[in-house]
């Protein structure tokens, strides 16, 4: 194996050096934790018998993949190590890869701990875990156990890195009242002590994306509960505004939800895209910088199981005329479970919504996780920036009522609150998912309808 030449920071010399079973390393985005996992493997093989077996795991396959061994294998490549294969694996499922160690070559297990029971009966010599904020303790537990294969004087280890989850789950009481304070280091590590090797005005961006509280959590590495009491920080006093108004020259977003039945009406949202100014203080001097913003002005919310009906609606209201009547600008996003065979006909709510002439659809393969729509909705609302990027017509009223009473299940495993206004929130949640992502891309906020 080469020697790989790489300025370490003291909290990532830290970790590689810790002689205790866990190493958790809690860190803001782009603070180095996969920089860290991908050295802490090459520490770990040098010694590694060619018969003993580890781990490096992720929440998902894709995060697995896509994001975890896509970085290894860019380190790797960087630093001269031999692997393979050297393709790196597309197929969502168990996979292995192999290092040269300057003497054999070493095997890892590369698994995803959804599936965690398959790594019951395997022993191993040491395991990185990454992103583990969304795993189930018991896979922790189980990984940890099977952590046995001390042969050739091998440190039995398992190094965890993540982002920080909520303070009510787990991942707190592992961290901050573990069992055995004298098995477990732990390490936390904001963005900003890796600004120098990012680049410039990224955490600024992310101050941007990001609630005040989301921007605590996955930049400063704080942990901030994010699921008690309200789910938005919605404020009436800021974010409904009688100014908001319908621009005939811009295209029309209408967003649904899908989830009917009693007490569930059909819910969907109207809303604009716009251009809005704000006001940036840098060093005395003030500047104005325009950024995207959705403005809420009409929703259809229908005690109806008919999505004919909803259409009806729509169309009986002034806005398709005050844009002439082209269907081509109502541009629709909504719940991933209108793809499905619709149970009152042949086809699917948004085959029916097509066949009406609204064929310019944005419908996602899978609705995004719930926790992820409402930190994107709050973002919004207001940012770490303080800056306010969502505004709702007073005629509104369930979606402003949802996003001021909108709270989660008691006891539930993060799951909202069912109530007639909630539906119509959800679908607001879809659009701004859609549209306005967290992840950053190149400091843009993507694709915007109407800009």
């Amino acid at each position: 194996m080469p020697e790989t030449i790489y300025k370490a920071h003291d909290f990532q010399i830290q970790s590689l050096t810790s002689a205790k079973k866990i190493v958790f390393l809690g860190c803001g985005i782009g603070a180095g934790k996969t920089e860290t996992g991908s050295l802490f493997v090459l520490n770990k093989v040098k010694n590694q018998l060619p018969d003993q077996i580890s781990l490096i795991a992720a929440n998902s396959y894709t995060q697995l993949i896509d994001s975890t061994m896509r970085r290894i294998y860019q380190n790797w490549r960087k630093w001269g190590v031999s692997f393979y294969p050297i393709d790196l694996p597309t197929a969502h499922s168990p996979f292995n890869i192999h290092i040269w160690n300057g003497k054999n070559w070493i095997e890892i297990l590369c698994r995803s701990l959804d599936t965690y029971k398959m790594l019951s009966g395997e022993e191993l010599a040491w395991a990185w875990c990454d992103e583990v904020w969304q795993t189930k303790k018991d896979a922790i537990d189980l990984v940890i156990s099977r952590i046995r294969d001390n042969r050739n004087g091998m440190v039995l280890q398992a190094l965890f890195t993540t982002v920080l989850d909520d303070p009510n789950t787990w991942m707190y009481n592992f961290c901050e009242e573990p069992d055995d304070p004298d098995l477990i280091d732990v390490i936390y590590v904001d963005s900003y002590r890796n600004e120098e090797n990012l680049p410039v005005g990224y955490i600024d961006s992310l101050k941007s994306l990001y609630s005040p509280e989301l921007f605590k959590r996955l930049v400063l590495a704080q942990w901030v509960s994010l699921g008690t009491g309200k789910i938005y920080n919605y404020n009436s006093n800021i974010h409904r505004d009688s100014n908001v108004t319908f621009d005939p020259n811009l295209p029309i977003v209408w967003s649904w939800d899908f989830n009917i039945g009693e007490g569930k009406p059909m819910s969907s949202a109207l809303g604009q895209v716009k251009k809005g100014v704000f006001i940036k203080n840098e060093g005395g001097v003030t500047k104005e910088i325009t950024r995207p913003e959705i403005h809420w002005f009409d929703e259809i919310v229908i005690e109806s199981t008919d999505t004919n009906k909803a259409i009806e609606e729509f169309e009986s209201r002034p806005w398709l005329a005050m844009i002439g009547g082209d269907k081509s600008r109502v541009r629709i996003y909504g719940d991933r479970s209108g793809r499905s065979r619709d149970t009152r006909s042949l086809t699917t709510d948004y085959g029916i919504i097509a066949s009406k002439g609204y064929k310019n659809q944005n419908i996602p393969l899978a609705n995004p996780p719930i926790r992820e729509r409402h930190n994107v909705v709050n973002a919004l609302l207001m940012n770490a920036n303080g800056d306010v990027r969502m505004k709702i017509h007073p005629r509104c009223k369930n979606i402003c009522k949802g996003l001021d009473t909108g709270c989660l299940r008691k006891g539930a495993d993060y799951l909202e609150e069912e109530t007639y206004s909630q539906h119509v929130t959800t679908a607001v949640g879809y659009f701004c998912c859609c549209d306005f992502p967290l992840i950053p891309r190149g400091f843009e906020q993507g694709k915007m309808v109407g800009i």
